[in-house]
């Protein structure tokens, strides 16, 4: 018995040796490593692009090809807004990277970037280095090394394009122009990408451009004015920006107009102009209400420079719709009964004149989204419509009249514009200077 024990418990022990010394040497990974090479900045490695001869292509049996730059991560893949891509900044510049394969490189990460292998190019008008391999091309040197964004205004962006693209910055006074506070950042749903107009209070405006596969694309755009963290676009010459994170979205304050976002209080008057909407752009004002009924067109903002010789204007049209039907609206805020309430606007034709397609209406049930589940009572206007040239008067509309004497509560004034495409009813109508006095 003793023998057999010890029988056993060598045969045990000459196994655990051989498992022992076959162990195989490669359960450590290898130490990654670049050659040494001369270091150049961004700014230098944009001077390789050419305009005439485009990209550049760095070779690795090049010798005077194979250099490096250091630069931090400055946004990353994390939330979906890029995918393989991330940005890069050094003290001359940022620099878009697309990378070979998605993953391995986070924001505040200092890295090496060896450049043999890879391209330097535009697209669309955005620089940017190609064909980044970051088990070839990049080493990290550190992690944490957040940079802090540089502090603009819209109009620099604006003004500079080529020296802020690619860069980390932040707005201040900024705010979305969108304000119903029920538009989301992007299109989650079909996952599309949506660009959404960020004014300031001095009338300049930038695009957002958001990834319908961002995890923040379904998220609700916030109504206030504040501040904002993004990096820098640039899509044939027109500024981008692109948000890391809605927790750097930080708009709670005042909007340039003095409104909160808060549409369930009422108006004593209204005085609206549309002097800051953005032309080509769907309007959107503070607590007015901007609804698409049939077909896809909404109320845009436009420059008049011919009935109104020269203004922002707002303007609904079917030319060159699709769209079998047409039906938008445009709505105000809620508005406070007096008896001497008073309204009055502006309208006009933009172009030739092929059907009226443009009417006021007013309620007292209107919710704030439902145009249809509504009661609308048709107002007698004076509008632009066939015969007429240049600005038309509404003429004075007393809402007492329409509402009776012994009305008491809110109200709303609806603009419907309603055309077919198909049967050539296309006319584009602009309208200006809403007013609702007591």
């Amino acid at each position: 018995m003793t023998k057999s024990i010890f029988q056993y418990a060598t045969i045990i022990l000459t196994i655990s040796i051989i498992v022992i010394g076959c162990k195989k040497e490669w359960d450590t990974p290898p130490v990654q490593t670049i050659p040494e090479t001369s270091i150049i900045t961004i700014e230098q490695l944009k001077a390789f692009y050419n305009d005439t001869t485009g990209t550049y292509r760095f070779l690795d049996e090049t010798e005077t090809d194979q250099l490096s730059v250091y630069a931090t991560v400055t946004m990353d893949e994390t939330s979906g807004n890029v995918y393989k891509n991330v940005f890069v900044q050094d003290e001359t510049g940022g620099l878009q990277l697309r990378l070979l394969s998605s993953g391995g490189l986070y924001q505040g990460d200092l890295v090496r970037i060896y450049l043999p292998g890879t391209s330097i190019s535009t697209y669309q008008g955005m620089f940017q280095l190609d064909s980044v391999d970051t088990d070839r091309n990049v080493i990290k040197q550190e992690t944490g090394q957040d940079i802090n964004p540089e502090v603009v205004s819209i109009k620099m962006i604006n003004d500079s394009l080529k020296k802020y693209e690619g860069r980390l910055i932040q707005l201040s006074g900024a705010e979305f122009q969108l304000c119903s506070g029920t538009d989301t950042y992007a299109d989650k749903v079909n996952q599309q990408s949506v660009d959404r107009a960020i004014l300031d209070c001095f009338g300049n405006n930038i695009i957002a451009r958001t990834s319908g596969y961002a995890d923040f694309a379904g998220d609700l755009i916030p109504t206030g004015n504040g501040s904002l963290v993004a990096v820098v676009g640039n899509y044939r010459d027109t500024p981008q920006l692109i948000i890391r994170s809605v927790e750097e979205i930080v708009l709670t304050g005042l909007r340039c107009n003095g409104g909160t976002g808060d549409c369930t209080q009422p108006k004593t008057a209204i005085s609206q102009q549309f002097d800051n909407v953005v032309d080509g752009e769907s309007v959107c004002q503070e607590c007015w209400s901007n609804i698409a009924v049939k077909g896809g067109r909404y109320w845009e903002g436009t420059y008049d420079d011919f009935a109104w010789s020269g203004t922002n204007v707002i303007e609904a049209s079917g030319y060159n719709s699709t769209d079998a039907e047409l039906e938008m609206w445009m709505i105000t805020p809620p508005v406070e009964f007096g008896s001497n309430d008073k309204l009055t606007f502006e309208s006009a034709l933009a172009y030739t004149w092929e059907h009226n397609a443009i009417s006021a209406w007013i309620s007292t049930d209107f919710n704030g989204s439902s145009v249809t589940g509504a009661n609308w009572t048709q107002i007698n206007a004076s509008m632009a419509g066939q015969g007429s040239s240049g600005v038309v008067g509404s003429g004075n509309i007393y809402i007492q009249d329409e509402l009776g004497a012994n009305y008491s509560g809110n109200y709303y004034i609806g603009f419907k514009y309603e055309g077919s495409p198909l049967a050539n009813q296309t006319t584009t109508y602009r309208i200006d200077n809403i007013q609702i006095t007591k």
